[in-house]
């Protein structure tokens, strides 16, 4: 099993742990640190990332998410993510807000 550590990065009044990633689409690529939720149930990054990476950001699945800061509306795209220090990328769907 691999062990991964990661760095803690302060936002707002609290640490929280981030993890470097790699977003694609269309052979664009974007780089990022993601916060690591391990109590989440998505995976949510800022809408201008998938812009970025050229997303249709509301072309997207939309859905409305309670967060503990109240409700947000999340547009879901498939993307292809890796995780920084490792080959194989994979597939996933996130949210875009």
């Amino acid at each position: 099993m691999t062990q991964l550590e990661f760095s803690y990065r302060k936002h707002f009044n609290s640490f929280y742990p981030t993890i470097p990633i790699e977003l694609e689409r269309g052979g664009k690529t974007i780089f990022s640190d993601g916060l690591i939720d391990s109590g989440a149930s998505y995976s949510f990054f800022h809408a201008a990332l998938g812009e970025a990476i050229g997303l249709p950001i509301e072309r997207g699945r939309k859905e409305s998410i309670k967060t503990a800061s109240g409700e947000i509306t999340v547009y879901f795209h498939e993307i292809k993510m890796k995780i920084l220090g490792f080959q194989e990328s994979f597939e996933s769907e996130v949210g875009f807000a």
